[in-house]
């Protein structure tokens, strides 16, 4: 490199430095240091030597607006969370159009104000913005250097749990411990083993779920990673809350919620008190349950962390479900669809209009219902998540069985068991088996009812998940019905 240039530092240049940039040989960019008359005429020298060249039209277009972006844009004083980082993301995208891949990385990983300990990549992910993360990172990616990459890969493989593409998600967490374990990063091997536990968890395969987080734990005490030890713990609580194993899952949770709170870490601790409430809920204690959940949702308020105040009032949008108390959970689930609209989530999206559905059913409201199931069914058609697509098929066909629409019905529980065998979900089978249970109970079919209902209930058990017994107290109360119609009929006989 000649003495009178140097490699560009973005976030330093002033702007009257902007027409002495120039590119070199290897397509660096690179700023022409031009104090006197001399070096100006050495300059002359050299550019035609072709050394450097000067910037096309459209290469300082780009330059001008990341630097426009970057150091001169001011959001709106009431500007919302996107609004607040859009420089950022804009100047990335510049930066990136002009191959300048280092410099957009320090953008990405940079702390997005002076107060905030975040840096814009931990931002997206705390607010769910992931349509606006997953294309920074893709961009990165192979880009820079193998620990920019494992950055990318995790983000990637973060981002694609949350939106529900499981088997892609599943690929770039292993794809990223790959690389770590390729430059002996302990703590990115730590953090994709962690990212794997979550991912297999989701899809029910809980054994591989609870090897992978235990794994975690296991690097994450040999290398004192503490935050890390909280994560695992936190992880093995959800695989057993996930499995029906409660005990072991409050265990967890318990373990993970000390550790959050000596590293003052104020999200985890109100998110792990979220999953403790989701615990309680499972096993009927719905009033212990609410406590702790609403402590998660005033955390996640003050810590601005939309996605997880989403999760706090889903929790108790659906903890008011099961204490009977409709109004409040709509009221909950509400809030849920406006976070969910705003980060533009549509997997968050399709749950919360599948939660608005499972009111209206319990307040009666089928045709409310029907319209929400009809929403969630098309986001998840929209997003192809065969889990969405299954139980918004068995709640509609729930629906119209009550509507005495016992062929629309079947048809739906028919199209969700057939989603459910091909995704391997087992509680989705048990939903369809009672969906179809209620269709055949609508024809006076009860024997045929009966014993569907009685294979949805040994793999839902009522005395450890809310919906199994759900399926129960409905059950009961039909066989109440029939039982009580019968001796009225036997009664008005004897009469006559």
């Amino acid at each position: 490199m000649s003495n009178f240039s140097e490699i560009l530092e973005f976030q330093e240049l002033k702007e009257e430095e902007i027409i002495n940039i120039r590119c070199d040989v290897s397509g660096q960019l690179v700023l022409l240091k031009l104090d006197n008359i001399e070096e100006i005429e050495e300059t002359c020298i050299t550019l035609s030597n072709s050394l450097t060249r000067k910037l096309t039209l459209k290469e300082e277009a780009n330059l001008r607006w990341a630097y426009y972006w970057l150091n001169l844009y001011e959001p709106e004083v009431n500007a919302s969370n996107v609004e607040r980082v859009t420089g950022y993301i804009k100047a990335f995208g510049h930066l990136c159009k002009l191959s300048l891949f280092k410099e957009a990385s320090k953008v990405l990983f940079t702390y997005t104000s002076q107060t905030d300990d975040r840096t814009l990549y931990n931002r997206l992910l705390t607010w769910g913005y992931y349509d606006d993360l997953i294309p920074l990172c893709k961009q990165l990616l192979y880009r820079v250097d193998r620990t920019i990459d494992c950055e990318c890969l995790s983000g990637l493989g973060k981002a694609h749990i949350e939106v529900g593409q499981f088997e892609q998600a599943i690929q770039l967490n292993q794809k990223g411990l790959e690389v770590a374990c390729l430059i002996d990063d302990k703590r990115f091997m730590t953090t994709f083993l962690g990212n794997l536990g979550r991912v297999y968890s989701h899809v029910g395969e809980f054994q591989k779920a609870i090897g992978f987080h235990k794994q975690q734990l296991k690097f994450a005490k040999k290398y004192s990673f503490l935050t890390e030890q909280g994560n695992a713990l936190y992880g093995l609580g959800n695989c057993y809350n996930n499995s029906s194993q409660i005990g072991q899952a409050i265990y967890f949770f318990s373990k993970a919620l000390s550790i959050f709170r000596e590293t003052s870490d104020r999200e985890a601790e109100g998110m792990t008190l979220g999953a403790l409430g989701s615990a309680y809920d499972r096993v009927g204690k719905f009033k212990k349950a609410t406590s702790f959940i609403q402590e998660h949702l005033n955390i996640s308020c003050q810590t601005q962390n939309s996605f997880q105040q989403w999760l706090a009032s889903y929790n108790l949008g659906c903890n008011y479900i099961n204490l009977k108390q409709y109004n409040d959970s709509l009221k909950y689930f509400q809030k849920c669809l406006d976070i969910s609209r705003d980060s533009k989530d549509r997997y968050r999206e399709s749950m919360t209009s599948h939660a608005f559905g499972v009111a209206y059913t319990r307040l009666k409201q089928y045709l409310d219902a029907i319209k929400s199931f009809q929403e969630a069914l098309e986001i998840s058609n929209e997003i192809a998540h065969g889990g969405g697509q299954a139980m918004a098929l068995l709640n509609l066909s729930h629906c119209y069985s009550f509507l005495a629409q016992t062929q629309v019905a079947f048809s739906y529980s028919n199209k969700a068991i057939e989603i459910a065998h091909k995704i391997g979900a087992s509680d989705i089978k048990a939903f369809a088996k009672s969906s179809l249970a209620h269709a055949y109970w609508q024809e006076k079919k009860y024997i045929h009812a009966l014993i569907l209902v009685l294979q949805s209930l040994l793999i839902l058990k009522p005395w450890q998940n809310a919906n199994g017994r759900y399926i129960l107290a409905e059950t009961i109360g039909k066989i109440g019905g029939i039982i009580c119609g019968f001796f009225s009929e036997i009664s008005a006989r004897f009469i006559n």
